[in-house]
């Protein structure tokens, strides 16, 4: 902490503490990140070439947990000395073409393509890769991290992850594959001769955090060091750690023993889960609510942040949807007025027997209401009940009556959401309205 700091109010103190990723502990991902760290550590000390999918609701911590796990890689002297790491992202290299440009502008050999003519992705890569091998080819190792993997594999033919998992068995050069999404199904989306070449580790990481885990994940975050730097007086000093002090008792009392503080976290971890992303947001909105000066964290505070990120957050990408989505949605919180989860099949069991007695013309086939199920669960309005953790197959997962999901969205937020719909159906609105009537 620099000398400076110290002056700063406790509300930036605060700000600068949950905004810090280097402040954020991977509480209860203990198991996921030692399981990629040692298949980092095999691929880098015997080049074990392996490929590996770590998967999760959006926001669970999948990129925190691989950058994590490549921080601490890269302390190796193994690792630090013959890995190369190549991060591609779906979104930012959309197709082939400039995946191909991205991983020879990592790997330093743009030069020798220059003035070369490829018949297609495989040979291209290919060639990349057989630069690497002269003076040091027992030695150097390439780590493709591949964040939004499932992006990659929609692209047609799937070329680029065909050549990667050839080239990982060819062992021309010892590559690992490491795929990071947030697709439900994407082990679906691979095609025959790509997953034969896949090594079928999976990594799914839970959501399923109880009350005590999330405050205690709150309380990490929020939790300040009272620890003042070198270089300040004493007279600072001892201001510092009283504003700090009083800050941190109030914290603890306000997250452990405030009924309606614990109330709010509980509608938190009902609504987003076990993930971390929404804590973090929720907590930095509280924060920056806050008045200036020496206040206080109160659950009001926490009350009106959570209020206004369901409202600021949900709303526009409701208006956004289909009409097929949004019914779904209406489905799935009249089971149970959405306080449990939810199987896709009761979900299209109840939207088909609204569309039945009310809107026959929106009654489409079994597989476009599944993907349109789908689609909610891409976009975090829905997400899966529980992960379980560690590893498993890549087999993907099945909308089948076993899996079961919960919607994100709580009743008095869809029906705001319902009733600016462009052109919303009255029908549907009704049906919604009555989600908060139950």
């Amino acid at each position: 902490m620099l000398p400076d700091l110290v002056k700063l109010p406790i509300k930036q103190l605060a700000m600068h503490q949950i905004s810090n990723k280097n402040n954020r502990k991977l509480m209860h991902r203990t198991s996921e990140h030692q399981n990629l760290l040692d298949m980092l550590t095999r691929f880098s000390r015997d080049g074990q070439c392996n490929s590996v999918i770590v998967s999760g609701p959006p926001g669970s911590g999948k990129s925190a947990l691989v950058q994590s796990v490549l921080q601490e890689a890269g302390k190796q002297r193994d690792f630090a000395g013959s890995v190369i790491v190549v991060q591609l992202h779906g979104l930012e290299h959309f197709d082939d073409r400039s995946t191909l440009q991205a991983i020879a502008r990592t790997l330093r050999v743009e030069s020798d393509l220059e003035g070369r003519i490829f018949s297609g992705t495989n040979e291209q890569l290919h060639f990349i890769i057989s630069l690497l091998q002269s003076g040091n080819a027992e030695t150097l190792r390439v780590l493709f991290v591949l964040e939004e993997f499932d992006l990659f594999a929609q692209r047609k033919g799937q070329s680029l992850l065909y050549t990667l998992l050839d080239v990982a068995q060819s062992r021309v050069v010892p590559v690992c594959l490491l795929g990071v999404t947030s697709r439900v199904s994407v082990g679906e989306l691979l095609e025959k001769r790509v997953k034969s070449r896949f090594s079928h580790r999976h990594i799914r990481l839970r959501c399923d955090w109880t009350l005590d885990e999330y405050v205690a994940v709150a309380l990490s975050l929020l939790h300040l060091s009272e620890r003042a730097p070198t270089g300040v007086g004493a007279a600072e000093k001892n201001d510092f750690k009283s504003r700090v002090g009083q800050w941190n008792s109030n914290i603890d009392s306000l997250l452990r023993h405030d009924e309606n503080c614990r109330s709010v976290l509980v509608r938190h971890l009902q609504i987003y889960g076990g993930r971390p992303k929404p804590l973090i947001n929720l907590l930095s909105v509280a924060v920056a609510l806050l008045p200036d000066g020496e206040s206080l964290l109160t659950a009001e505070d926490l009350k009106s942040a959570q209020q206004s990120m369901l409202t600021e957050l949900a709303l526009p990408q409701l208006c956004d949807l289909s009409i097929v989505e949004l019914c779904l949605l209406v489905a799935a919180n009249h089971i149970d007025n959405g306080h449990r989860p939810v199987s896709f099949e009761s979900v299209y069991t109840e939207y088909v027997r609204f569309c039945q007695s009310k809107m026959p013309h929106l009654q489409y086939e079994r597989d476009l209401i599944r993907r349109a199920f789908d689609s909610l669960l891409e976009s975090g309005l829905m997400a899966p009940a529980s992960d379980s953790a560690g590893c498993g197959d890549l087999g993907g997962v099945a909308l089948g009556k076993r899996e079961e999901f919960v919607c994100l969205v709580p009743p008095e937020i869809l029906v705001q959401g319902v009733n600016q719909y462009p052109n919303r159906p009255e029908d549907v609105r009704q049906w919604a309205a009555r989600c908060c009537k139950r």
